[in-house]
């Protein structure tokens, strides 16, 4: 899925910036206009279909309720 060769068409454009010097500069010029809020977005899919296929075929009775979904929480428990 997706967009073939996008991440080489945007080469030439690309910055790289840590997320903590992003959400120092974006925060604090987005406080400048009032909303003071920066949300950064999380494609999940591909760490949800990695942990399903982790699970696949295998007893779940020693890996608790419904194993994927605790996996897939605790990543994104983690980026936060």
């Amino acid at each position: 899925m997706g967009i073939n060769k996008l991440w080489k068409m945007l080469e030439p454009i690309a910055q790289k910036k840590s997320l903590l010097e992003m959400s120092v500069q974006e925060g604090v010029v987005s406080r400048r206009h009032g909303t003071g809020v920066l949300v950064i977005g999380i494609d999940a899919s591909p760490w949800f279909y990695a942990t399903q296929a982790i699970f696949a075929g295998h007893a779940h009775a020693q890996a608790g309720q419904n194993p994927e979904l605790r996996t897939l929480f605790f990543r994104l428990a983690m980026l936060s």
